[in-house]
């Protein structure tokens, strides 16, 4: 338990403990791959090769699934204010162990099952394990691992996450790659299979024994804590957060984010095919996408905790419209060369955004259940994105009408942030 200092120099001094809390951490986040986009876009082919789901059936159980992990947030939110969020991370990455296992056990489960018919019982049963993975592995686990840091970076949280997305981004870029190569290899059974027996013996010890939180981190059980900036909860949840103009462009921002990268991750081969047909290593243009995320991650982190989030908001779309705008460049190198920087860019700035912004204006009583509801959001963002590309693709003939509409709404929403946000409740100091 660390003590509260009077002195405001002591309070925001970054310790030993604080590095350690902060790489264990990440190794935990990056653990989670299996329920990000870049862990997932691997799965997608083969899983289409080897089932009798179709590329829209395929794109409607991911939505499906996502949408109930989103319902599932907001309560898992609520639970790490009222739990904490270390005890809520240990039984996150318990679940999300067996949800893997589950996965990979699929195609033995069919002989017990076979009775509700073939394409019914995959459907449900990738709709069931998809939603424990966004769930588990994109929204719970991430969510409590980053409150958990932030608690020892008083005054530098967006350097911690900088930090943290350094190499958290670099591997998630990595993912694909790796899980292609163990697909290829293994099978995507043995794969899962062997994810989520690691998430048993090697990540939960690491919880149990190492991760700590910062004595004065998150309690609901104590309304009248103050947040972080000092500044005294307000009546209500509703009222401090939900009503405030704030959280709704902040929460649409990284919910963008999420339709847009999950919108092409997920259909990155049959995107490449139709407008880059040239580019054969789909795969490959995650390990730069991992390095740009890892390189900026620091740079953002430092930016944003000198500036405003609104102005980290602005940059957060202007990053979208260049990623979007690189399918419309006619030069193959020229377009890949976009898409890599803004991509990698922006996912980083992204994460800084996600979790640095909220304790600037929130009480700290009130904060998990605010990541809770936006991590919600964002995740029906991810289930909208490939939806919509493949709504596209299919009546369309094209991804490039998704493409069009998405670039005019990164621009509505850029507008209204820049006329409507306050500078000053998004504070300039972290």
């Amino acid at each position: 338990m660390i003590p509260d200092c009077s002195s405001e120099k002591n309070a925001n001094r970054i310790s030993g403990h604080s590095w350690l809390n902060l790489s264990l951490c990440t190794f935990v986040i990056v653990c989670s791959a299996p329920g990000h986009s870049s862990g997932l876009c691997a799965f997608t082919e083969p899983l289409l090769r080897d089932t009798p789901l179709t590329r829209q059936d395929f794109s409607s159980i991911y939505a499906l699934a996502t949408v109930l992990a989103a319902c599932l947030t907001a309560w898992g939110g609520r639970q790490c204010d009222r739990f904490g969020m270390r005890r809520v991370l240990l039984g996150s990455f318990f679940a999300f162990g067996l949800v893997l296992l589950l996965l990979s056990g699929l195609p033995l489960g069919y002989r017990c099952f076979s009775a509700i018919g073939h394409k019914l019982y995959w459907g449900v049963g990738l709709a069931l394990g998809f939603a424990g993975l966004k769930f588990l592995g994109h929204n719970l686990i991430p969510l409590s691992s980053r409150a958990i840091y932030i608690q020892w970076f008083p005054g530098h949280r967006s350097l911690a996450v900088g930090c943290s997305g350094l190499l958290v981004t670099f591997f998630f870029g990595l993912a694909a790659k790796s899980f292609d190569w163990g697909i290829g290899r293994y099978g995507w059974q043995w794969v899962w299979g062997a994810w989520g027996l690691l998430s048993w013996f090697l990540v939960l010890p690491v919880i149990f024994l190492g991760l700590r939180e910062r004595g004065h981190g998150v309690s609901s059980k104590s309304p009248s804590v103050p947040s972080a900036e000092g500044q005294a909860p307000a009546a209500s949840f509703f009222q401090t957060v939900v009503a405030s103009w704030e959280f709704w462009m902040l929460s649409f921002g990284v919910t963008l984010q999420l339709l847009i990268a999950h919108g092409i991750s997920l259909h990155i081969v049959d995107i490449y095919r139709e407008l880059r047909p040239e580019f054969q290593r789909v795969f490959d243009i995650f390990i730069p996408i991992g390095i740009i995320g890892a390189l900026s991650g620091f740079l953002w982190g430092c930016l944003l905790d000198r500036i405003s989030m609104k102005h980290g908001l602005l940059l957060l779309y202007a990053l979208q419209f260049t990623l979007l705008g690189s399918f419309f460049i006619p030069s193959m190198k020229a377009s890949s060369a976009f898409f890599v920087l803004a991509m990698g860019s922006s996912w980083s700035l992204y994460g800084i955004l996600l979790t640095a912004a909220w304790p600037r204006f929130v009480p700290v009583s009130y904060q998990g259940r605010t990541w809770g509801w936006v991590y919600a959001q964002a995740m029906l963002g991810s289930a909208a994105g490939p939806w919509i590309f493949s709504a596209s693709r299919l009546h369309g003939g094209s991804y490039l009408p998704a493409m069009r509409w998405l670039m005019f709404s990164v621009v509505t929403l850029a507008v209204l942030s820049f006329c409507c946000v306050r500078r000053e409740v998004l504070a300039p100091k972290a």
